[in-house]
C-alpha cells in the first residue's frame, strides 16, 4: 500500500533529456517551458482540438463548415478537422460526432488587393482533402437585397445632435451598380483604420453565417487561437464590446440557427506554427489592412503588438489571459441584436458618454407601423400584408443609431456627416450600406412596436429573453 503513491509519483516525474509526456523519446520542441517529442506534440494539439469540439451542444451527425482563409490558424484547423473525420483503420465502427464538413472561403480582394490571387491557392489546398469548397465574395452583402443608403446630408435642427444620427434608406428602384464598387466606396468613406477592421470583420462573419445557413450547416469552425483570443479580449474591451466577449471568444449560440465554434482556443499561435511546420502544411501568405503599419494604426493592431510581445517573454501569461476570459459570463443572450455587427446590445442608457447628449438621438424615424400591426410582421421582401413590408417598399428612412451597440456607434461616428439645412452639393453622395442593416433595424422596431401593443398582457419575468 505504501509503494503505490511512490510508483505513481515516479511515473509522473520528469526525466531530464526526455519528452515530458512519453518519457521515452528525445524532446525536440519546447512550448511554455515544457519539452515534447514530435509525436507527443502533434497528439497534444489533436487532443485539445477533439476535446473542445466534443463539448459542443450541436446535435450529433450535424454538418459543419470550416471558415478557411489559408492562414496558419485556419490551415491547421482544416488539417485537424480532416484528421478528426477520418475513419480509424483499427476501429472502423467508431463514428465521429461530426462526420461531415465543408469549407468556405470569403474573398476579400475587393478591399485587399493582395488577396486577388488567393482563390486559386485556396482551391488547390481544399481539393487535396477532397472536400466541398464554397468561395463567396465579400460584396455578396450588397447582393442579398437592394443596397441601403446612409443619408450624409439631411436638414438638421440646431437643437439636434448631428453626431447622434445614422439615417439609412432603402431604395427599391435603385439602379443596379457593381457590388464590388459599392464595397470599395463604403470602406473609402471611413477614415479610422479601427472602424475599417471592425466593419470588415462584421461583414465577413455575416457572410459566413449566411453561407452556412444556405448549405444546411449547423456550426461554423473558426481558427481562433489562445493568442488571438487574448488579443480580442484586450481590443474588444477597449472598443466597448465587453458585453459580447462570451460570444466573441468562446463557442457561441448567439446565432440561433448556426453555432460558432472555436476548437483551437486553447492552442497558442506559436504551437500552430510548429504544428504546420511538422506537418509540412502549406499556407497562403496574405496581408491585412494594417500590415506593415505602426502598432498605433488601430486598436486591434496595438493589442496584437502588446500580446505578441507578451507571448515572447511570458508565454504562460497569454494562456492565463485567455483562460480567465473564458470564465466571463454576461447576460448577452437576453439582449437585443445590433443591426450592424449583429451582436448583443447593452442598454442605451449606458451610452451617454459617446453621445453628445444623454437624450434620445435626433432624426426620429417615421412610425414603422402606421397601419394595423400584424403578427407576421417581419419586413421580409416576400411579405405583403405586414406593416413593415409596406414601409420597406417605400423609400423609408430610419435612424439606426439608437439601435446600435457601443462599438458600432463609434463606426457610425466615423462615417461622413454634413449638418446643414441647405441643399447638398453635386459632389455630395450618400454612402452605400448593406441592406441587411436596414432590415435588421426594421425588424427590431416592429418587434418593439408589437411589444408595446401587447405590453398590458405580458407577465414580467426577470429571466425572459428580449428580442
Amino acid at each position: 500500500m505504501d509503494e503505490t503513491p511512490k510508483t505513481k509519483l515516479s511515473g509522473r516525474a520528469l526525466k531530464p533529456g526526455m519528452c515530458n509526456k512519453c518519457k521515452v523519446e528525445t524532446p525536440s520542441i519546447i512550448v511554455k517551458r515544457a519539452e515534447f517529442c514530435r509525436s507527443c506534440f502533434l497528439d497534444s494539439v489533436g487532443h485539445r482540438f477533439r476535446g473542445n469540439l466534443s463539448k459542443s451542444s450541436i446535435p450529433e451527425g450535424s454538418k459543419l463548415m470550416v471558415a478557411f482563409s489559408g492562414g496558419p490558424s485556419s490551415r491547421a484547423l482544416l488539417q485537424t478537422m480532416n484528421d478528426y473525420c477520418r475513419v480509424d483503420p483499427e476501429n472502423s465502427r467508431k463514428k465521429r460526432k461530426f462526420p461531415e464538413f465543408c469549407v468556405c472561403y470569403v474573398d476579400q480582394s475587393s478591399i485587399l488587393d493582395s488577396h486577388a490571387s488567393d482563390a486559386s491557392k485556396i482551391t488547390a489546398i481544399v481539393n487535396s482533402y477532397q472536400r466541398e469548397l464554397f468561395i463567396v465574395s465579400l460584396e455578396v452583402v450588397f447582393e442579398e437585397h437592394a443596397p441601403a443608403l446612409l443619408k450624409t446630408h439631411i436638414g438638421v435642427d440646431d437643437t439636434i445632435s448631428a453626431s447622434s444620427s445614422f439615417n439609412i434608406e432603402l431604395e427599391k428602384n435603385a439602379k443596379k451598380v457593381d457590388s464590388r464598387l459599392l464595397v470599395q466606396q463604403m470602406f473609402g468613406t471611413l477614415s479610422s483604420m479601427t472602424s475599417k477592421e471592425d466593419l470588415l470583420h462584421y461583414l465577413t462573419l455575416h457572410t459566413l453565417v449566411r453561407e452556412a445557413k444556405a448549405q444546411g450547416c449547423a456550426g461554423i469552425l473558426l481558427g481562433d487561437t489562445a493568442t488571438s483570443v487574448a488579443i480580442n479580449v484586450i481590443s474588444n474591451t477597449c472598443k466597448g464590446r465587453g458585453l459580447s466577449l462570451p460570444a466573441d471568444i468562446m463557442d457561441s449560440e448567439w446565432y440561433q440557427d448556426v453555432h460558432i465554434l472555436r476548437p483551437m482556443r486553447d492552442i497558442l499561435s506559436k504551437e500552430i506554427g510548429i504544428f504546420n511546420r511538422l506537418s509540412k502544411l502549406e499556407t497562403v501568405a496574405h496581408s491585412s489592412l494594417t500590415t506593415f503599419m505602426a502598432p498605433k494604426a488601430s486598436i486591434s493592431r496595438l493589442s496584437q503588438d502588446f500580446i505578441v510581445g507578451l507571448e515572447k517573454e511570458f508565454p504562460a501569461t497569454v494562456s492565463t489571459v485567455a483562460r480567465t476570459a473564458f470564465k466571463i459570463q454576461t447576460n448577452h443572450l437576453s439582449k437585443k441584436q445590433c443591426p450592424l455587427c449583429e451582436g448583443p446590445v447593452d442598454s442605451t442608457d449606458n451610452f451617454a458618454s459617446i453621445d453628445s447628449s444623454a437624450e434620445t438621438p435626433g432624426y426620429p424615424c417615421k412610425p414603422i407601423c402606421e397601419t394595423k400591426p400584424s403578427f407576421e410582421c417581419c419586413s421580409d421582401d416576400k411579405t405583403t400584408t405586414a406593416c413593415c413590408a409596406q414601409n420597406v417598399n417605400k423609400n423609408e428612412q430610419v435612424n439606426v443609431y439608437p439601435l446600435l451597440c457601443y462599438a458600432c456607434r463609434n463606426i457610425a461616428h466615423d462615417f461622413p456627416k454634413q449638418k446643414t439645412t441647405q441643399s447638398p452639393s453635386p459632389n455630395q453622395h450618400d454612402v452605400p450600406l448593406p441592406a441587411y442593416i436596414a432590415h435588421n433595424s426594421f425588424r427590431r422596431l416592429s418587434q418593439n412596436e408589437l411589444r408595446n401593443q401587447i405590453s398590458d398582457f405580458l407577465i414580467e419575468d426577470d429571466n425572459s429573453v428580449s428580442y
